[in-house]
C-alpha cells in the first residue's frame, strides 16, 4: 500500500467534507502514471478520485477533460492538450492542471486566462522544490478554490443555497458572459466547459468585448 504524502493527508484531514467520487481502475492507474507525478497517482490509488470542501473542488481523470483542453489550447506554442493534464476542477470552472514541463498551472474559464508560473516568472524557473513536492500540494484550500462575486464575496455557499448542491461533474454555469457563474444548468462539467469555451471563441471572432 503506497504511503500518502503528508500534504495530501493534510488535505484529507482539513479540507472537509471529503468524499470519494469513485475508485480508479487498474487501467486508469496505469494511464495516470504517464500523466501525473507518482505522489498524485499514489493518492488516487489509495483514496480514489475525491471531492473536497463539500464539492467545491473535485479530482478527475485527465482524459475526461482532454476535449476541453484541446479547445482551450488550440495551436498554442506553450501548451498542448496531450502534454497538459487536468487533475481537478472547481465548481466554477477553474481547471487545475499538471505538465511535466510547466508543473502545476490553472485554466480559469470564468476569467478567460491561464495562470502558469513557469511562463510568468521564468527567471525563477525551475523552482528549487521537486516536482513531486509541488504536486503533493496541488489540492487548493477553500479560500483559493471559491470564486468571488463583484463585491468580493465568496459565491459557493450562496450558489448551493440558491440552486442546490452541485453533483459530481456538475458546475455552476450560465449562457451569458456576465452571469454564467450564477445560473446552474443540468449539464455535465465537461459540457459546461465546452459551451463556455465555444462561446468565448465566437465572441473573439466577432470582435465584441465580454
Amino acid at each position: 500500500m503506497p504511503a500518502i504524502h503528508e500534504n495530501f493527508q493534510y488535505a484529507l484531514d482539513e479540507y472537509g467534507p471529503v468524499r470519494q467520487i469513485r475508485r480508479a481502475s487498474n487501467v486508469e492507474l496505469s494511464e495516470l502514471h504517464r500523466m501525473l507525478p507518482q505522489v498524485v497517482v499514489d493518492f488516487i490509488k489509495e483514496k480514489g478520485f475525491c471531492s473536497f470542501h463539500n464539492g467545491l473542488f473535485s479530482m478527475c481523470n485527465p482524459e475526461e477533460m482532454r476535449a476541453v483542453t484541446a479547445l482551450v489550447f488550440g495551436a498554442d506554442d506553450d501548451f498542448h492538450h496531450r502534454d497538459c493534464h487536468v487533475f481537478g476542477y472547481t465548481a466554477f470552472g477553474v481547471l487545475y492542471c499538471w505538465s511535466d514541463k510547466l508543473y502545476n498551472f490553472r485554466i480559469e474559464l470564468p476569467l478567460n486566462v491561464i495562470y502558469c508560473r513557469a511562463l510568468t516568472t521564468s527567471e525563477n524557473w525551475p523552482p528549487q522544490a521537486s516536482a513531486e513536492h509541488i504536486a503533493s500540494g496541488m489540492i487548493p484550500d477553500e479560500e483559493e478554490a471559491d470564486f468571488l462575486d463583484v463585491a468580493g464575496t465568496p459565491m459557493f455557499a450562496a450558489c448551493q443555497r440558491a440552486y442546490g448542491a452541485n453533483e459530481t461533474s456538475e458546475c455552476y454555469a450560465a449562457g451569458g458572459a456576465a452571469d454564467w457563474l450564477v445560473e446552474r444548468r443540468q449539464l455535465t462539467f465537461r459540457q459546461c466547459c465546452l459551451i463556455r469555451i465555444r462561446a468565448q471563441y465566437e465572441i473573439a471572432k466577432s470582435g465584441h468585448p465580454l
